[in-house]
């Protein structure tokens, strides 16, 4: 494959980044402009921008089109697709009115139940192995209901965004090719991902975190009233937590997110038909030239994202066909005047991890594609075990760069909550401090890193073990 050329060299593709990062800097700090179509435009600018650089614009868009048409993006959209009708059917049929019923009997009030919220997300994410798909199926089920309950809007938002971050599946997928994006023929022949081995030795790290965030969950936030609604509340509600069940159901029998969440929708549209709290006219509907219905509220909520990840798994096929991982490899290399140490291997994955997840916006299934791509080599050449770089990877992607004010995350959640009772006091940055779990998973990976706590090296190749013997003997 011919590599991209630009007027300079391939570090010139850092200038659409900074614009990117500009431009949404602009966008959702000093203009406090929190949509995410405002996103989706950056994306589009820098596509656009980095065209003017390259000596080859024809070879570009080439480039790019084969990053947006990989196997993973069209994935993710058909989640994101899946997921927005779910997010909006359910919402339609009101199920929080039950769990609020529940919550009442229960008396799982306040912090206790943004407490289980945590958990509750954590257990479908685990389950469906999608992050947005979890965000987006939980908001409308937990956040309406936990303030009626007394919760605190913004922990509960920040527990529901955490919880939904313990997703196991993607980083594994990921290890299953060398270069995911662009390079279609690798799918023919890629050996499947040990998705059980990654889920097994990252289940402490994951839990650890899990564990550090609880307390905060528990004991931080405001308490307020619980809701007259939460005396009576509509039991019959109840009945459609059995599309949720049979979502997790499915998912944890197929490891098929899309399999999940389409069963969840149409056995959640079902039961709401059955019990009347759906109706056709809720489902779709035409008035006067309008379309309404939750299928058409699914689909634009999740557009803009779309649009987003498109043009981000794009410009990650441009700077793979534009060498970028080779000229990283030898830089470390070089640096490290041969095999670069376990140390250094993940220093600088962990900095990749970091800085890309952040200027993708927390795209996180395109700046993980990129940055396993680019550190693949590396990892390779100072025998760090696969496993460990896709924990290292997915953990500190899950981390910091979530926070941001323009992270797709943080946006998505706001607008889970859109319209919701409560929804004010969700901010990108009360968001900050209230979504307490990527900030643990930052400690416990920064320390897991640092001290070289849990570290793996790949089994030298059999020619090297037979020699050891030999020598040995």
């Amino acid at each position: 494959m011919t590599t991209l050329r630009f007027h300079g060299s391939a570090a010139v593709l850092l200038l659409p980044l900074a614009l990117f990062v500009a431009v949404t800097a602009r966008l959702f700090i000093s203009e406090a402009a929190f949509d995410l179509t405002g996103l989706a435009a950056a994306g589009v600018l820098t596509l656009f921008s980095g065209s003017l650089l390259a000596k080859s614009p024809s070879e570009y868009w080439k480039a790019a089109v084969r990053g947006a048409s990989s196997e993973l993006t069209g994935t993710v959209v058909l989640i994101l697709i899946a997921s927005g009708i779910f997010s909006a059917m359910m919402k339609a049929s009101g199920v929080a009115d039950g769990l609020v019923f529940l919550g009442g009997m229960l008396h799982l009030t306040g912090h206790a139940f943004t407490v289980f919220v945590l958990l509750a997300s954590s257990l479908m994410a685990a389950a469906t192995g999608s992050s947005i798909g979890t965000l987006l199926a939980a908001m409308p089920i937990f956040f309406p209901a936990g303030v009626a309950l007394g919760a605190d809007p913004a922990m509960l938002a920040g527990a529901a965004l955490g919880g939904a971050l313990r997703r196991t599946s993607l980083a594994a997928r990921l290890r299953r090719h060398r270069h995911l994006v662009g390079h279609a023929a690798l799918f023919a022949t890629a050996a499947p991902a040990d998705i059980a081995g990654v889920v097994r030795t990252r289940l402490p790290y994951a839990m650890t975190a899990l564990a550090v965030s609880m307390p905060v969950y528990a004991f931080m936030g405001a308490s307020r009233p619980v809701s007259e609604a939460a005396l009576s509340g509509d039991a019959s509600a109840l009945l459609m937590l059995v599309p949720v069940a049979v979502l997790i159901a499915v998912a944890v029998r197929t490891r098929d997110v899309l399999m999940a969440i389409s069963a969840g929708a149409v056995t959640g549209t079902a039961t709401g038909l059955l019990i009347g709290r759906l109706s056709f006219a809720t489902i779709f509907a035409a008035d006067d030239g309008r379309l309404s219905g939750f299928l058409i509220s699914g689909i634009s909520n999740v557009s803009p994202i779309i649009l987003l990840c498109v043009t981000l798994f794009a410009f990650t096929g441009i700077v793979r066909e534009a060498g970028v991982p080779d000229m990283m490899a030898k830089a470390l290399e070089a640096g490290s005047a041969g095999r670069p140490s376990a140390l250094r291997t993940e220093l600088f994955l962990s900095a990749a991890t970091l800085v890309v997840t952040t200027l993708f916006a927390a795209v996180t299934s395109a700046s993980v594609a990129l940055v396993g791509s680019l550190t693949d080599d590396i990892g390779r050449a100072s025998n760090v075990h696969p496993y460990r770089r896709s924990h290292i990877l997915s953990g500190l992607a899950n981390s910091l760069p979530v926070l941001m004010p323009f992270s797709a995350f943080v946006l998505i959640t706001m607008a889970a909550v859109s319209g919701l009772e409560g929804a004010a006091a969700v901010t990108p940055f009360t968001l900050m401090t209230a979504a307490f779990y990527p900030i643990a998973l930052f400690l416990v990976f920064g320390f897991m890193v640092l001290t070289g706590t849990g570290r793996m090296m790949e089994t030298p190749e059999p020619e090297a073990a037979e020699a050891k013997t030999a020598t040995a003997l």
